[in-house]
């Protein structure tokens, strides 16, 4: 897949998350950047399963916030936790708002 058509997907999945236009275009570039996203947010019907699922299948490092600490054996949770003991940087992404 180009990275015309993976930022073009990316944007797709991100804008039914309700991010602003702005906020679409910003976080798109950021995850093209290859750094390993965390999603994060209240409980509920937000969209960040769905969201994190969408990223992976995109080849994204993605991984909600609980799966670091609840099922630390899944392959991304293990990209995250072996950097655990040195300097890193990773994406996080917060959905608060919940889908009715």
């Amino acid at each position: 897949m180009n990275e015309l058509r993976k930022e073009a997907l990316i944007q797709n999945a991100l804008e039914r998350c309700r991010f602003t236009p702005k906020a679409v275009r910003r976080i798109a570039q950021c995850l093209m950047s290859r750094l390993p996203v965390i999603i994060k947010g209240v409980q509920g019907p937000t969209g960040k399963t769905s969201l994190c699922r969408e990223l992976r299948s995109l080849g994204i490092c993605a991984v909600e916030e609980w799966e670091l600490s609840e099922t630390p054996e899944s392959v991304f949770a293990k990209e995250f936790i072996k950097e655990r003991d040195s300097n890193n940087c990773c994406i996080t992404i917060t959905l608060n708002e919940r889908i009715i």
